[in-house]
């Protein structure tokens, strides 16, 4: 029996997914989007950069809390006592003891300090960016990890089921040429070949089993589960991939917009911006505001005296050895280093996504071309079969129309596979997350 023509030419269907599922006891099947959402849920490097940003999220607080006065409470109570000793520090006379107490609030208000409180803030915020920035990099990493195990995947358990198919024809052919030499039809070493022929695919179906549970492993790994518990992991779905876009122009706006390199950039930018501002500020001077107001008594209720005290205070630093003219220009010259590397990672990431783009259609290109050849080596086999075991064709020209179809369902399947692969590469390319699949982003 034929493989099918259109299991060659079309994409995988669910019914393989199907029948791949089945063959394991207690198969767990899951889908890309399943997948998707238990990564984001238990992958460890997710879980450590969202309490990075949580982290950072807590210091936008601190910084915005210098814009709020200082309230405090005081007070505190004193019990005391005096007797009089003689000479030998003996006690003479009755101890006298005493009681005071006091009580009170103050505040205190930084109203201006040459700009260091707005530019801590802004260097605060610059920081969120930046660990926002660094989940959106571990995400975009391991979206494009996750894909591509997930391909490998599909790829391992279509290729097992491939290579059954192509055992069992050569298996059978096997057989046939068995009859063939035992008949006097054919010499010994065609019954010998194709017994060879055989061997090989079995070896091949074993080298597989071997690839695929490899496979499961790492895609647990990615999924954030124990790769032991791997063994029954299947993946449903197509390997298949989207057309190419036809333009690369408008897609680098949204790289540009999407891309978390290029948001970490920007944002080691502004937190430069910042800290220059920071070194700055101390060439202005600064003021402040306190006021203050306790109650307090020597020995009874209520209190007998009160006080209270309210001011502002003037600094300006006049000299500091030079140190703070250094640091100024110690930050402008990381702000023009930043803003550098911002510009070269835009660069550098505009070149990359027009090579992946280019390699993604290269590869769907080819896909036509593997597909016609495909049926063409099944309508040749099916051709020179017929002939061969009608006695009009020779077994060399069945040989090599056997070993074409077999090179290019191969072919075909690893084309696939090649395809969905690259397509991963350019979304990675683009700046896709595994938010971007569905679901908020951080």
């Amino acid at each position: 029996m034929i493989l099918p023509l259109r299991i060659l030419c079309l994409s995988l269907v669910p019914v393989l997914a199907a029948s791949s599922a089945a063959a394991l006891p207690g198969a767990e099947t899951m889908d890309w989007a399943g997948a998707v959402r238990e990564a984001r849920a238990k992958n460890p490097t997710l879980t450590a950069a969202r309490a990075q940003v949580e982290a950072a999220k807590s210091g936008v607080t601190v910084a915005t809390a210098d814009f709020l006065p200082d309230i405090s409470a005081s007070g505190s109570i004193n019990r005391s006592g005096n007797q009089e000793l003689d000479r030998s520090w003996g006690p003479v006379g009755p101890t006298d003891y005493g009681t005071s107490y006091s009580f009170g609030g103050s505040a205190s208000w930084s109203l201006f300090s040459g700009w260091s409180t707005v530019a801590a803030r802004r260097r605060a915020q610059a920081s969120l960016v930046q660990r926002q920035a660094g989940y959106r990099q571990a995400s975009q990493s391991l979206r494009s990890s996750l894909r591509q195990s997930f391909n490998r995947l599909l790829y391992g358990q279509r290729n097992l089921e491939l290579l059954a198919a192509i055992r069992d024809r050569f298996e059978r052919q096997a057989r046939f040429q068995e009859i063939q030499f035992k008949s006097g039809r054919e010499p010994r070493w065609t019954f010998l070949k194709a017994q060879a022929d055989a061997a090989s695919i079995r070896w091949q179906i074993t080298q597989a089993q071997f690839d695929l549970e490899n496979t499961r492993r790492q895609f647990a790994r990615l999924l954030g589960r124990d790769a032991e518990g791997a063994t029954a992991l299947m993946a449903s779905g197509e390997l298949a991939s989207a057309t190419p876009p036809a333009e690369l122009g408008p897609l680098y706006a949204e790289m540009e917009r999407r891309h978390p390199d290029l948001i970490s950039a920007q944002a080691a930018v502004d937190a430069s911006a910042a800290s220059l501002a920071s070194s700055q500020s101390t060439r202005w001077p600064s003021l402040g505001a306190h006021a203050g107001y306790s109650w307090s008594d020597g020995n009874a209720w209520p209190p007998d005296s009160a006080g209270w005290s309210a001011g502002l205070s003037l600094s300006y630093p006049l000299f500091a050895g030079g140190g703070q003219e250094a640091a100024i220009r110690a930050a402008r010259s990381s702000y023009e280093g930043s803003r550098a590397t911002l510009a070269d990672t835009r660069t550098a990431l505009r070149a990359s996504l027009f090579q992946a783009w280019q390699a993604f259609r290269v590869g769907f290109a080819r896909m036509p071309v593997l597909r016609l050849d495909a049926a063409a080596s099944t309508e040749r086999y099916r051709t020179v079969e017929a002939l061969y075991q009608a006695g009009s064709a020779g077994y060399l020209d069945f040989e090599q129309a056997e070993g074409t179809i077999t090179q290019a369902e191969q072919s075909l399947l690893s084309g696939q596979l090649i395809v969905a692969q690259v397509e991963a590469d350019w979304m990675k390319a683009l700046g896709m997350t595994l938010e971007d699949e569905g679901g908020g982003s951080r």
